[in-house]
């Protein structure tokens, strides 16, 4: 990856298990939207999904607010919403921190 900002699509996600796991494009979608799945389950159920050495997914409730519109410099109102926060894990931080550094990014 360059020095260029990107973003990971879950195309991009799903052709590298396929490179990595040796499978073919179908079968890495199908496990993929598994993931996927299991994941919103997990928020939908306990508010919660956990993957150990990558991470907490939490889900949080955000109350109503009122937020402003700098461009038209008007005052509207948020509504409260829930919104999901990613925690890293330790492992993930540091496995970050060493490809960074070995890429001088």
């Amino acid at each position: 990856m360059s020095n260029v900002t990107c973003n990971v699509t879950s195309a991009d996600i799903i052709q590298y298990i396929s490179y990595e796991a040796g499978i073919t494009f179908a079968e890495s979608k199908r496990i993929y939207k598994a993931i996927i799945k299991y994941m919103v389950m997990g928020f939908i159920e306990d508010k919660v999904s956990k993957i150990p050495n990558f991470g907490t997914f939490l889900v949080r409730h955000k109350k109503e607010r009122m937020g402003r519109n700098v461009a038209k410099n008007v005052f509207a109102t948020v509504t409260e919403r829930n919104v999901i926060k990613f925690i890293p894990s330790t492992e993930f931080k540091y496995k970050y921190r060493e490809i960074k550094n070995d890429k001088n990014i």
